[in-house]
């Protein structure tokens, strides 16, 4: 039964990759792999999706703006005085995303239980795993 679900989520996924970009779709095997790993009953799911999703959302931009202060960099130029000043602001950063996922963690186990939080870690490193794989699988043929 839970095959049928993750592959009837592949091909609606594959389905509406002509009207959604490559993102939307990556997204959609994301949700229909933890739904699935999680077994959420119908206010779990109801409770779960807006505190993960803005989790994300806020993460994704905190781990963004850390990337272009280090890309901004310009080792030639920069002096000892700002390579100080840029470390403290990334590790300022670093610290609001660590302060992020402690409140994620506090606000979702009010919705699900911990061990499906912790199922949930699980849930996401496998479908980094699988992405990663499909990922090496198209760059040796070529697609």
């Amino acid at each position: 039964m839970k095959k049928n679900i993750i592959l009837i989520s592949l091909i609606l996924a594959s389905s509406l990759g002509f009207s959604q970009d490559k993102e939307e779709r990556i997204k959609a095997l994301k949700v229909a792999m933890i739904t699935e790993k999680l077994s959420f009953s119908g206010d779990e799911a109801q409770s779960f999706w807006p505190i993960y999703n803005a989790f994300q959302d806020s993460n994704r931009a905190m781990k963004n703006a850390i990337h272009e202060k280090r890309k901004a960099i310009d080792y030639a130029t920069l002096s000892e005085a700002d390579a100080k000043s840029i470390l403290k602001e990334i590790t300022i950063l670093s610290n609001k995303r660590h302060d992020l996922y402690n409140e994620f963690i506090s606000d979702i186990t009010k919705v699900i239980p911990a061990k499906k939080v912790l199922l949930l870690k699980e849930a996401e490193n496998e479908f980094k795993h699988k992405m990663f794989e499909e990922y090496k699988k198209r760059k040796k043929t070529g697609h």
